[in-house]
């Protein structure tokens, strides 16, 4: 038997001191009807269900009246859910009248069944949310209007000028019961849950049709529904942006539109749904036309009156033109090249951090547990030796190559220094270094050495692959509290197995979307196919018994992902298989000196966050192996490595005469060709990416941060891990 402490938020339905006991029988995890049940998940419901304020249901109960005996209510409804003797109360019947006129119907459940719907949302958002498609835009974490009306800017700034502007009619009350629940039965495998869903459904409606308004399963029902008609309208080489049951698909001409209507007609045909005749037209961006509460006419936006969304600023925005973008990048200064005599000898310092960078974690926090306070993490040694806070969108992490050799790193007057014989090429204070990465035949004192221990910056000794052959460390930090909780996570088998397939899904996602994005133009038969494959791959990981057998699936998805990612590599450049130690071809040689410095990266910052790298739950915890570092990369290689190493064939910063091969020695990047891919590389960090978890705008390096602090507050249980998503 395992005993299990929980501490819950909320203090009718204190568990503190309660042990939850839990069978370890065969290991198999809980199901996902089991987590809906677990004490924590309804908990969580209930706080949810209490901080939205809602109105009673059919029973009259009010939230203050079930909060009075929330423990109680609570356990009971656990029980009864376990047992199979739960059944749902009336809903409440309210017409409310919409903002451009008519009414909507809105169906409020009890108290009591809003937090078991509200629990059965928390635990089904996790496994079907990754599985979304990037299309829809409503009732998803992290996306929003604004989002959707970027989206339909930038598919217009990309030449698609053509609008279907659609609804579906009277989306919610037809959605039909039976093919719903058949559709949430395959993708969950768990015939309690879809049971209890079927409850829901039948006590709002008996004749098998239509989702309750004012449920809170409602807004994920709806979304799986459409998430097959979201799959094939987008396969046909036009691209739909849907918000609940309000869309628009955006078209290079006219024709394709006609043919994007009657193709999404006849997707909804088959769900049992059609378009609302009077709301669905063909129309242009020249003549102008009202989506999601804004006014799109040519290159402006504007918002209008409309009931999905606040009132506000009418200010209009303007999409610029490919062409005026393409001047401003012409004339932008380049802030983030090296000094010329640095560069020219094989020198990349790091980039410099903006004087004026607003400071970080500026705008809206996200929602967090809070932390224990004997778990709390200690403020960044490195502002205790005088070095600057960093900006929402300073470099993060500032790491200085040495690559050509005859170089050294020393030290003068407590700054770095690089010199070239006695000539000195660059000099950096300690406080603007955060890794040191030293290439063949390159020098460094011991002077420079023990600096960078005291500062605990790791100085990497880089081969000619750009691989890592050793590492002068600083000394581990003294964190036993987290490197048990690393510890106990990765000991205890159902919680590996749990965040194991949180990686894995992670990782499969965002190498279904790169391929996805790297073949929007072309179209690709065979790129198609490898990503779809890999659809399923992912799916088929919610029923993984064992982390050997989701790295299993992980191997399957990725020897598809080889030869697809080389099928959008361009000017002649091949990929077919993924070769290492020594890499066979130029991609592979890229990808790898890629990944080895995203590796790096995150060691440094896995380092910088107190955690023990080599205490890991996906790839093992063994001697001599940093696996939370490539727990870690999972999420990031198919955007900082892979789609990377391609973009930069494909835009021709990488040509032939930068790749040399030896006899059996694999192909090796000459001095150009490494500098070419650093300044990629660094471009691509420095470069702008949204975060969900914290709503706004940060670097890529920001990102990383991120989720490695996540990481260890997975590892307290103070949050659950969510890994970065790439958006298609």
């Amino acid at each position: 038997m395992i005993i299990v402490l929980i501490k819950s938020e909320c203090a009718e339905f204190d568990l503190y001191n309660s042990m939850i006991v839990f069978p370890r029988r065969n290991h198999n995890p809980p199901s996902l009807f089991e987590r809906i049940c677990h004490p924590a998940t309804l908990a969580t419901a209930w706080s949810r269900v209490r901080g939205n304020k809602g109105a009673p249901g059919g029973d009259g109960e009010t939230i203050a009246a079930f909060a009075a005996r929330a423990g109680a209510r609570l356990e009971r409804l656990r029980q009864e859910l376990l047992s199979g003797s739960y059944r749902p109360g009336p809903y409440r019947s309210l017409l409310i009248a919409k903002p451009g006129g008519g009414e909507r119907r809105l169906s409020i459940p009890c108290v009591v069944d809003r937090v078991a719907q509200a629990a059965t949302a928390l635990v089904l958002g996790e496994v079907l949310e990754p599985e979304f498609d990037d299309a829809s835009y409503g009732y998803r974490p992290g996306r929003s209007v604004a989002m959707a009306v970027r989206r339909v800017g930038s598919l217009y700034r990309d030449g698609y000028h053509w609008v279907v502007d659609g609804d579906i009619r009277t989306f919610f009350d037809r959605v039909p019961h039976a093919p719903l629940l058949k559709h949430l039965a395959a993708v969950t495998d768990d015939a309690r849950l879809v049971d209890l869903v079927g409850l829901w459904l039948d006590g709002f409606s008996e004749d098998g049709l239509g989702l309750p308004q004012g449920s809170p399963i409602s807004p994920l029902l709806a979304n799986l529904y459409l998430d097959e008609v979201d799959d094939e309208i987008g396969a046909a080489g036009v691209h739909l942006v849907r918000y609940g049951d309000d869309f628009v698909i955006l078209c290079r001409s006219e024709a394709r539109a006609e043919g994007a209507l009657e193709r999404m007609a006849a997707l909804l045909a088959e769900k049992g749904l059609e378009l609302h005749p009077e709301k669905t037209r063909i129309v242009s961006f020249q003549e102008g036309f009202r989506f999601l509460g804004h006014l799109f006419f040519r290159s402006l936006v504007m918002k209008s009156d409309d009931d999905m969304e606040p009132a506000g600023e009418t200010e209009p925005m303007r999409f610029p033109s490919p062409d005026i973008e393409a001047a401003e990048a012409a004339i932008a200064p380049d802030s983030a090249s090296p000094t010329t005599s640095a560069a020219t000898m094989g020198v990349t310092p790091p980039a410099s951090v903006p004087a004026d960078a607003p400071a970080w974690g500026e705008g809206t926090a996200p929602e967090r547990i809070p932390i224990e306070p004997d778990l709390a993490i200690e403020p960044d040694f490195r502002a205790a030796l005088g070095a600057e806070p960093p900006g929402r969108f300073s470099p993060i992490l500032c790491p200085l190559y040495v690559m050509e050799g005859g170089l050294r790193v020393d030290l003068r007057n407590e700054a770095f220094i690089v010199v070239d014989g006695e000539a000195e090429l660059l000099a950096i204070p300690p406080g603007q270094v955060d890794r040191i990465e030293i290439g063949p035949h390159v020098g460094i004192s011991d002077a420079a050495i023990r600096q960078a221990m005291a500062w605990r910056v790791p100085v990497a000794m880089v081969n000619g692959f750009g691989e890592q052959v050793g590492c002068i460390t600083p000394r581990l930090a003294r964190r036993a509290d987290l490197h048990l909780a690393q510890a106990a996570c990765a000991l205890d088998e159902l919680r590996r197995l749990e965040l194991a397939r949180i990686i894995v899904q992670g990782r499969l996602r965002n190498q279904q979307v790169q391929l996805k994005r790297l073949n929007r133009e072309a179209g690709v038969a065979s790129v198609t196919e490898a990503a779809e494959a890999i659809a399923k791959l992912s799916r088929r990981t919610l029923a993984a018994r064992a982390v050997n057998e989701l790295m299993g699936y992980e191997g399957a998805a990725t020897a598809r992902y080889w030869p697809g990612l080389g099928g959008c590599l361009k000017h002649g450049w091949r990929l077919t298989e993924r070769t290492r130690q020594p890499p066979k071809d130029a991609a592979n040689a890229v990808i790898s000196w890629l990944a080895s410095m995203l590796a790096r990266d995150l060691y440094t910052l896995i380092l910088r966050r107190d955690l023990h790298p080599g205490l890991a739950v996906l790839h093992g915890s063994r001697d001599d192996h940093d696996g939370a570092v490539y727990d870690l990369m999972e999420e990031f290689r198919a955007p900082l490595s892979e789609g990377l190493a391609v973009s930069l064939f494909n835009k021709r910063h990488l040509r032939t005469a930068h790749f040399f091969a030896r006899d059996d020695e694999g192909v090796r990047l000459s001095r150009e060709g490494r500098t070419a891919v650093i300044r990629g590389y660094e471009a691509k960090l420095d470069s702008r990416v949204r975060s969900r978890r914290c709503k706004a705008e940060t670097t890529w390096r920001g990102l990383m941060q991120e989720q490695v602090n996540a990481y260890a507050r997975h590892m307290v249980g103070a949050e659950r891990y969510r890994p970065y998503l790439m958006d298609y």
